[in-house]
């Protein structure tokens, strides 16, 4: 089994993207992405250390620097997209993992705004755990043709980091993201009859 695979390059590509460790020089960039109206659909109070509503480039700044000590310290792991063609850069991804995606994320999606549900795993534990994918990619690029090379690049989290199974944000009138979703094997996460959207999930093979 893989040893967090991942953390061993600088990083790794699609067909059509670029996936790059969170470093600083990349404020504007990230910064124009993170106003993007359809990306800030998918920000939410949804137990996220980041506060994602960035007035300017210097939030921005600070904000990679808690990605990059996230990553230092094992609580979660986020890269730059990119891609290939012009070099754009289009957004982020990120992997952090949960105790489940059951009883946690039905806390999580219940909790009072401003109030956080405990997670004491990390993606560097050596037993299996699950884990929440962040797919933060700007409007003009949210495609079929992206979300595709992305859930083909980190269907390989689940054994790199020991993941049982993933969930990912998918609103529901986001069709063509959700399509996508489907073609990969997810569906609608439901607890106890209670759909937990607007997640969606996906098990290891």
């Amino acid at each position: 089994m893989n040893e967090n695979k991942c953390l061993e390059k600088a990083g790794f590509k699609g067909e059509f993207l670029r996936f790059s460790p969170i470093s600083k020089g990349w404020e504007r960039e990230l910064f124009n992405c993170y106003i993007d109206h359809y990306l800030q659909e998918y920000i939410d109070d949804h137990n996220c250390e980041t506060i994602f509503q960035f007035k300017n480039k210097d939030e921005m700044a600070r904000c990679i620097e808690e990605w990059k000590q996230a990553r230092q310290e094992d609580r979660y792991y986020r890269w730059m997209v990119e891609t290939k063609d012009g070099n754009r850069v289009i957004g982020t991804i990120e992997i952090a993992s949960i105790p489940d995606t059951t009883d946690y994320i039905q806390k999580v999606l219940h909790k009072k705004p401003g109030t956080f549900v405990q997670n004491l795993t990390q993606l560097s534990d050596h037993e299996f755990h699950d884990g929440v994918l962040r797919i933060d990619v700007i409007g003009d690029y949210a495609k079929e043709q992206i979300f595709d090379d992305i859930l083909k690049c980190t269907d390989e989290f689940f054994t790199d980091y020991r993941l049982n199974k993933i969930i990912v944000q998918c609103l529901e009138h986001d069709v063509e993201r959700y399509e996508v979703m489907k073609k990969h094997g997810f569906s609608p996460l439901i607890h106890h009859g209670e759909n937990l959207y607007p997640y969606v999930i996906k098990s290891a093979e």
